[in-house]
């Protein structure tokens, strides 16, 4: 038993030292695989974080491209604002000058209106004018066609008067003569 005993007590530490060695070996193992799959799972989150960082950077030229869009925007934006303020400076000063324009008009018109009155008035008394020169022409008329016919008249009775005064005379040369003829 005493061989069996110092074996046992020699085997026992290298048993256990087997024990230990394989426990230790397991362990090993254990944590290799353990280390093995940390690792796939860091290569994997590895992989991950490079995709997404792919990704994020797609989106950051996207979003970059946006922000240049929208300053590109802003800018013909604040062009177009520009532009409307000097349209709009622009139009109020012709609507000045058209509201000046309109209201030159407004006076002329009344203006005008003012001439056309006098004017029609003119009119009406230059037509009543010519209406009692039309009345007194004719009167005139009426009398020249009077004193027409009266001197017609005169002159038939002249032209009468002429005809006794030549018999008349015709008859005292023929008296004359008779009287001359008999006192010779």
């Amino acid at each position: 038993m005493t061989s069996s005993f110092h074996e046992y007590r020699s085997g026992q530490p290298q048993f256990q030292l087997q024990r230990l060695l394989d426990a230790f070996e397991k362990e090993q193992k254990s944590f290799s695989d353990e280390s093995t799959r940390s690792i796939r799972a860091l290569e994997e989150r590895c992989r991950q974080f490079s995709d997404n960082q792919a990704i994020f950077q797609v989106r950051l030229l996207e979003k970059d491209s946006e922000i240049q869009l929208l300053k590109a925007q802003l800018s013909t934006r604040a062009a177009l604002d520009e532009q409307l303020r000097l349209s709009k400076t622009k139009l109020d000063a012709e609507l000045l000058e058209n509201k000046s324009k309109t209201e030159q008009i407004r006076v002329l018109t009344e203006q005008a209106e003012i001439v056309k009155i006098q004017h029609d008035s003119e009119i009406r008394e230059k037509d009543k004018l010519i209406s009692e020169l039309f009345s007194k022409h004719r009167a005139a008329e009426d009398v020249s066609k009077l004193a027409l016919e009266k001197n017609v008249k005169l002159q038939c009775e002249i032209d009468e008067l002429k005809q006794q005064v030549r018999k008349t005379l015709h008859c005292f040369y023929a008296f004359l003569l008779c009287k001359a003829i008999a006192a010779s």
